[in-house]
């Protein structure tokens, strides 16, 4: 549908990714932003991304494994009420 856009002040849905990297490093990256955090283990890149998540929705972060693959998924929904878990669509490790 050309010329439909979202309504001002409509929040923007963010992607976040958890991503291995060298040397057992944890790389979570914000989809658009340069600066990247790195964690020395897969639970605490893991609890960061979705910490930041919660604060920021609505989001989704999406967990790779070592062979690259998607391995999870975590929903954030924009919300009144932040206090509200994300939802785990898929899972696995």
């Amino acid at each position: 549908m050309a010329g439909i856009t979202a309504p001002q002040g409509a929040q923007q849905h963010t992607v976040v990714f958890v991503q291995p990297q060298a040397e057992n490093q944890w790389e979570v990256v914000v989809e658009g932003r340069s600066k990247t955090v790195r964690f020395s283990d897969r639970e605490r890149a893991l609890s960061y991304a979705q910490i930041w998540a919660a604060v920021n929705r609505p989001c989704t972060v999406f967990a790779y494994g070592e062979a690259g693959r998607i391995q999870g998924e975590w929903n954030f929904e924009a919300t009144s009420h932040q206090r509200t878990q994300g939802v785990l669509r898929s899972g696995g490790r």
